[in-house]
């Protein structure tokens, strides 16, 4: 709902967050991705999203804050879970919003978006600061720093990796 957008501005302003990747937002646009301009005291908020489904489900979404939205470029709809915003500078910014199947999807949603995910990544120019948003619906365990140490640290809150928790390990390696 609207209210729920000009709470989540209202604890950004004051928290001095100046952007929100959101997953599940439930808003439905017939866009590829649309826009919601937010006036909140003199500062003006972007939401960029792509819609949920028709039964109201997923949306991906990112929140910009007025310091960098005079600095905002385009957006792009990748799919239904993934959301790729562009932002001017030097160096220029690309900020990928993402919200991965959870781990009772059946397998080929889960290898379609992570192919999604992997083509995206390679498709951003190598000298752009590239950040990943999103809920990746990953679990890391306990020894994941033992066994992918340039992916893991060792402080994570699961004591086993599940399958999605592989899977993100491997978009990382990549």
């Amino acid at each position: 709902r609207p209210g729920k957008l000009h709470q989540l501005i209202s604890g950004c302003a004051r928290n001095n967050i100046d952007v929100v990747g959101v997953q599940e937002h439930r808003w439905q646009t017939t866009e590829q991705v649309d826009t919601h301009i937010s006036r909140i005291d003199e500062a003006s908020w972007r939401f960029e999203y792509s819609s949920a489904t028709p039964e109201g489900h997923g949306g991906v979404g990112l929140l910009i804050g007025p310091k960098l939205i005079n600095f905002f470029s385009s957006s792009e709809k990748v799919s239904n879970r993934i959301l790729l915003t562009h932002f001017k500078g030097n160096p220029a910014i690309t900020i990928i919003t993402a919200y991965a199947p959870t781990e009772d999807k059946d397998d080929s949603e889960k290898d379609a978006f992570y192919d999604d995910l992997q083509q995206v990544t390679n498709d951003v120019p190598q000298h752009n600061v590239l950040i990943l948003l999103g809920d990746l619906n990953a679990r890391l365990g306990a020894n994941s720093h033992q066994m992918n140490p340039r992916v893991s640290g060792r402080h994570t809150y699961h004591e086993q990796t599940h399958d999605n928790g592989n899977r993100l390990v491997s978009y990382c390696e990549a």
